[in-house]
């Protein structure tokens, strides 16, 4: 019995739970923080192993990233994001329906670690979209105005051509796991202190950030901000939206109720 990359890996995963409950118990002022901040490191613990542990790019699945109780990472909470994992040296086939809501985007996020990159493209009746080498995911947006009215889209996600039975597991696979797990953990749990750390020291204020702070498009409009404990309070947010947004939300509200079917295969289309 060997296992020693996954024991390693493993160890990694403890002590970035370690070290994070140590930042929370530091970081919060009073009893409720340190429960929320807990509550936190075991939602996005669950979410984490859900997308790097129990996947297979040969058997890929949608997972829905934030749900009516979990939002982490800065969602909308008018939106869904399901994400699968995938392998850049296969091919696969996104079906579904499109629904009602006015925002559905794919990327294919690509690379490990802190920093994936980034690939969007319009589709404008495509059926194939190139995917890199190194492609991990891809990522759905899905946005409604109004969540009591408007269908949200169905996808399904499948590889293209005969998947091979599901091979034993080994020491390798289950450490590349477990190491993306744990990288994925500190992202989503330190995104205070790192898209803008100056909110630590105010209250209730959602200043907002630049796209280009955050890597994003200038159409992905961020507003991070803080609550302070005044539950009293009254709190508005107005937001005008970038003519880039609008128009991309007209755009796809032209086509809704159709079958969404789009390909995703590297590097070309296989026959069929």
């Amino acid at each position: 019995m060997s296992g020693e990359k996954s024991l390693e890996a493993w160890g990694f995963v403890r002590k970035v739970l370690n070290d994070l409950t140590a930042q929370i118990t530091a970081d919060a002022r009073d009893e409720r923080e340190l429960l929320e901040g807990l509550r936190v490191l075991n939602r996005v613990t669950a979410l984490c192993t859900e997308l790097s542990v129990d996947v297979d790019p040969d058997y890929p699945h949608f997972v829905d990233m934030s749900t009516p109780i979990r939002l982490v990472g800065g969602p909308n909470p008018h939106g869904s994001y399901p994400l699968a994992m995938i392998s850049g040296d296969r091919a696969y086939r996104v079906t579904g329906t499109r629904g009602t809501s006015a925002y559905l985007g794919l990327q294919v996020l690509a690379g490990t670690r802190m920093n994936p990159r980034r690939m969007s493209n319009y589709l404008a009746g495509a059926q194939w979209i190139e995917i890199p080498d190194d492609a991990t995911s891809i990522v759905v947006r899905d946005y409604v105005g109004d969540p009591t009215t408007e269908i949200p889209a169905q996808l399904d996600i499948s590889l293209i051509g005969e998947a091979p039975p599901p091979g034993p597991l080994t020491d390798e696979v289950l450490a590349a796991q477990l190491t993306a797990t744990g990288w994925t953990i500190v992202k989503l749990t330190t995104l205070h202190r790192t898209v803008r750390p100056d909110l630590l020291g105010g209250r209730s204020a959602v200043p907002g950030a630049a796209a280009r702070d955050l890597r994003d498009r200038p159409a992905h409009r961020r507003n991070p901000g803080t609550a302070g404990d005044d539950r009293a309070a009254d709190a508005r947010l107005h937001e005008v939206p970038p003519d880039e947004r609008a128009r991309q939300a007209g755009m796809r509200a032209d086509h809704r109720r159709h079958l969404l079917q789009h390909d995703l295969s590297h590097p070309v289309p296989p026959a069929e």
